[in-house]
């Protein structure tokens, strides 16, 4: 069985559309944004922006981009969150 939003659905029964929905799924729960790292540090969006510009511009990063989001993996969360927290901020 897998897991959809809350029901379980039977393999037999499940269709290949469902489980395109279902990993869809579990890759948007599981990335994080600039507005989740800014709400549990406490701080506007900008200047979460301004550490990732900065860390970029000097080249400590290399962020992806796809529009005009961000896409920041694992590495780039952790350098960031180790600044806010140089800098006085409590996660």
């Amino acid at each position: 069985m897998i897991e959809k939003y809350n029901e379980y659905i039977p393999l037999k029964t499940a269709k290949k559309n469902d489980f395109i929905k279902l990993f869809l799924y579990q890759v948007e729960v599981e990335t994080v944004t600039i507005s989740d790292i800014a709400k549990t540090y406490r701080v506007r969006p900008q200047v979460v922006y301004t550490i990732v510009r900065d860390f970029e511009a000097l080249g400590y990063l290399e962020i992806d981009r796809k529009g005009r989001s961000l896409i920041l993996n694992e590495g780039a969360i952790s350098k960031v969150e180790r600044e806010l927290e140089r800098r006085g901020y409590q996660g």
